[in-house]
């Protein structure tokens, strides 16, 4: 893949995630307004965290280990025999998934109790028939990743980058027919009705190649095989998303009702940033890194991935930075309205700002594990990823009690910095490269720009009180937004074309590669 076509594909991805973080703003913006941070939302968030982290386990090695596989089959046997051990991993793989569901079912009120212990009896056994409701999705999204991945194998990235889109859309037409009559239910349903959507739009793929279809299971298959040992690692080495959102259901579950979906609502909005850059180029750049690491193109690869740390940090810590400045104008432009009260605009402000301190980090980790894949290493970010969720452990007790919800969200953000200090430190010879040093140079000027922005930009906000106090207009509400939100912006690309120019420029030079320029 050139760097044209890898900027490109980027920027198919990035417009793409444009599209899906639209349309789940658009789906949270209506489940808010129904629903708020209320004792219905903390259980459906619940039961939604269970489903996600089971769904997890099964998610995460495949696009690692599928895509690989399925690349090589297609390169040295063919489509007819890649497609017939491709058909048979499939078949074994939803077996499988409707066993975790299965399984994930009957012990749905053992699962809740785990997740969130503090939940009182009624809540605690909506949770559990959510759960029970919603553990099809299991089965529905393995699928769709299924088919995603091989669509990645063969460098197409439109269907798959179009499923959240469609899921979203779904989500929402269903939710507004069933929520009136079956409330919380309803959503329940809406989200099994936008994973089978996901199944569908990828479903061609399948049909193209139906021929080479076998009706086979074989559990023995060293790809299953391998794709379930390495999921937990996965999970742990990607981040421990899963685990790290066990852990504050756990803590925010013997808060006072709300917290549990203030933070969901937060955490959504936050990392909406990290899924427009980082997921997206990520996507794009991982098979790229694994066929230079698989032809021991250390030079390129390494090269490379310190364009795309330096690219990502620019981008996301002046976001991070508005983030925590301007937190609660934006909860409440997005948020406020129906259920969602001001209380709740408080509450996941306060998440908001605390999640915002890590958003960097949490960038910089997620795209140097799958540096550390590409090369076949996966002990380091394993090891990294428990300590970070040690670290997040330990600070969720210690920050709980003075900052309520706020700490767990702070917690978070904390050990995403220790673990993007570990993998840095721990870079393999392989990934090691004489541009670091310039990375670093440039990850200081940024942070200079950024702070000086943030300053500014809290020197703006007191000029801007009048709109402020017009809670219930929603036009005063944008305009304490987006006033200080274009000074910020105008501010940090003036430092920069002064402080950095070159790398303003390359960031220039990529967006237009990426949109298409000579080939």
């Amino acid at each position: 893949m050139s760097a044209r076509t890898l900027l490109r594909s980027t920027a198919l991805v990035a417009a793409l995630t444009v599209l899906a973080k639209a349309s789940g703003l658009l789906r949270d913006v209506f489940v808010a307004a129904h629903f708020g941070t209320s004792a219905a939302m903390d259980a459906y968030v619940v039961a939604a965290t269970i489903v996600s982290v089971l769904f997890a386990w099964l998610r995460a090695p495949i696009q690692v280990v599928l895509v690989p596989i399925f690349s090589r089959d297609l390169a040295v046997r063919g489509e007819g025999p890649a497609w017939e051990a491709a058909s048979t991993l499939l078949n074994s793989a939803i077996a499988l998934f409707l066993v975790v569901a299965a399984a994930g079912s009957l012990l749905a009120p053992t699962l809740v109790d785990l997740v969130a212990p503090g939940l009182d009896a009624g809540a605690a056994g909506l949770a559990a028939r959510l759960t029970r409701i919603m553990m099809a999705m299991v089965v529905i999204l393995g699928v769709a990743q299924f088919l995603s991945a091989l669509l990645f194998a063969y460098q197409k990235f439109g269907r798959p980058g179009l499923t959240s889109t469609v899921d979203n859309v779904v989500i929402v037409g269903a939710f507004l027919a069933l929520a009136p009559t079956l409330g919380i239910h309803g959503l329940a349903l809406a989200g099994i009705l936008g994973a089978v959507a996901q199944v569908l739009i990828q479903a061609p793929l399948l049909w193209k190649h139906r021929a080479h279809y076998r009706r086979r299971v074989d559990f023995r298959d060293p790809a299953l095989r391998r794709m379930a040992w390495l999921g937990l690692p996965m999970i742990v080495g990607t981040g421990g998303a899963g685990l790290g959102k066990i852990s504050d259901r756990i803590f925010a579950s013997l808060l006072a009702g709300g917290r549990i979906s203030a933070l969901a609502y937060a955490h959504q909005l936050t990392y909406a940033t990290f899924q427009l850059f980082a997921a997206s180029l990520t996507t794009v750049l991982f098979p790229f890194l694994a066929k230079k690491a698989g032809l021991a193109d250390y030079a390129t690869l390494t090269k490379k991935l310190a364009r795309a740390l330096t690219l990502l940090f620019a981008i996301v810590l002046p976001v991070s930075a508005g983030l925590m400045v301007l937190h609660e104008p934006l909860v409440r432009v997005v948020f406020h309205r129906g259920a969602f009260t001001e209380e709740s605009v408080r509450l996941t402000g306060e998440a908001v700002l605390f999640y915002a301190v890590g958003l960097a980090a949490y960038t910089l980790s997620h795209v140097l594990s799958y540096a550390f894949y590409s090369v076949q290493n996966t002990r380091i970010p394993v090891v990294s990823g428990l300590v970070r969720l040690g670290v997040k452990i330990l600070l969720s007790f210690a920050l709980i009690g003075p900052l309520s919800h706020g700490g767990l969200a702070l917690a978070e953000s904390l050990s995403f910095v220790v673990k993007a200090a570990l993998l840095f430190l721990l870079l393999p010879p392989e990934l090691r490269h004489a541009d670091y040093g310039k990375v670093f140079r440039s990850f200081g000027v940024t942070a200079a720009i950024s702070g000086v922005m943030a300053l500014v930009v809290l020197a703006v906000l007191p000029l801007l009180g009048t709109a402020f106090e017009l809670g219930a207009s929603f036009a005063g509400a944008l305009a304490a937004l987006v006033v200080p939100a274009a000074v910020g912006a105008a501010t940090y690309v003036l430092l920069a074309l002064l402080v950095q120019p070159l790398q303003v420029r390359e960031a220039l030079q990529a967006v237009r590669a990426g949109l298409g320029g000579r080939r």
